[in-house]
């Protein structure tokens, strides 16, 4: 239950690096503990041969489809996917009163439904390159109820586990394996390890690509690959979006086209949108929202990414201006007097 170390440390590092770079002040220092951190907890598992069968730990790979639906209505939170999770049992009065939000199941309050936008990202080949209807990550998001579109991440679509659904045993993951991965695909980017980045992000690391000599590699090992040191890895690195099947998500790996900077945003921007998508109603997209904002000191990157969901209601502008008149935070009173 309690966030690991490096997970903590490493997103503060990136928090960090993003106030420096908003300043045009060099934070490679930030990403490379980041890295870092991220690649040496990744590595416990990853380079264990008692995870290398039937039961890959941390790493997406071709296992990650079939046990997608698993990460979210277990009893127990998916063990090859858990870093740090909240966990209930209504057997002990603990309840997860987040679900009341969810659907129209009485006594539910229908608070939070998914918006048409939302839901249409996940089929939009333009958005998430090689989706179609039924993607993997979609079919967990939301399911149809009595009064439309609900979100079903969180509880198994159609449970018979309690009468009611804020009685399941649901599960709050604080950080989870792919997290960790995304994190370290932002990190390389900012360190210009583009064949890394990419590799996590989209493809895994390949055998033929991997070079224990190689600074591209720095952190990595061979038990990524499909040649692990134990002989043949069954389950290597796929990729965040490789091992669900999907195509790989436009990046740069060479700042020749568009130079250093804009290169570096460029791909900023596409690992937030996979963001968008893998961690939908988690509470992990908006802070990466702001985090990339205020690197760039351009709040247009939130504003292009939430006011679509207002087309057709008469709030998309004044949403916008809003955000860009710097709404994107929520102004919280915290105390009264001095600390």
């Amino acid at each position: 239950m309690i966030p690991p170390y490096e997970g903590l440390f490493a997103e503060m590092c990136l928090w960090k690096g993003a106030a420096l770079d908003a300043q045009h002040i060099d934070a490679t220092t930030y990403y490379s503990k980041a890295s870092s951190l991220l690649l040496s907890a990744l590595g416990t598992y990853i380079n264990n041969s008692d995870y290398s069968g039937n039961s890959p730990y941390w790493l997406p790979c071709a296992t990650t489809p079939g046990h997608y639906r698993t990460f979210w209505d277990n009893t127990q939170p998916y063990p090859a996917e858990t870093v740090a999770a909240l966990i209930y049992d209504y057997t002990n009065n603990q309840t997860n009163t987040l679900l009341k939000h969810f659907s129209a199941e009485s006594p539910n309050k229908y608070l939070l439904k998914p918006s048409t936008i939302g839901m249409a990202r996940f089929e939009d080949n333009t958005f998430d390159p090689g989706s179609a209807d039924g993607e993997t990550r979609g079919k967990c998001l939301f399911s149809l109820g009595s009064k439309g579109y609900y979100i079903s991440k969180f509880r198994p679509a159609g449970s018979t586990v309690r009468v009611y659904p804020y009685q399941d045993d649901v599960h709050i993951y604080i950080y989870r394996a792919t997290q960790y991965h995304m994190m370290l695909a932002e990190a390389l980017n900012h360190l210009q390890r583009f064949k890394a980045m990419n590799a996590v992000l989209n493809s895994g690391v390949k055998t033929a690509d991997y070079s224990d000599t190689d600074p591209e590699w720095e952190g990595f090992t061979k038990n990524w690959t499909s040649s692990a040191d134990w002989g043949t890895r069954k389950y290597p690195s796929m990729g965040i979006r490789g091992a669900l099947g999907l195509n790989a998500r436009p990046v740069k790996t060479s700042i020749i086209e568009l130079g250093k900077d804009s290169t570096i945003r460029y791909n900023d921007e596409a690992i937030l949108d996979e963001t968008m998508l893998e961690f939908a109603c988690e509470g992990k997209v908006y802070p990466a929202m702001n985090r990339m904002a205020m690197r760039y000191n351009d709040l247009s990157i939130v504003a292009d990414r939430v006011c679509p969901k207002y087309e057709g209601t008469g709030k998309e502008s004044s949403v916008r201006s809003k955000i860009m008149a710097g709404g994107n935070w929520v102004p919280y009173t915290l105390g009264i007097g001095k600390w």
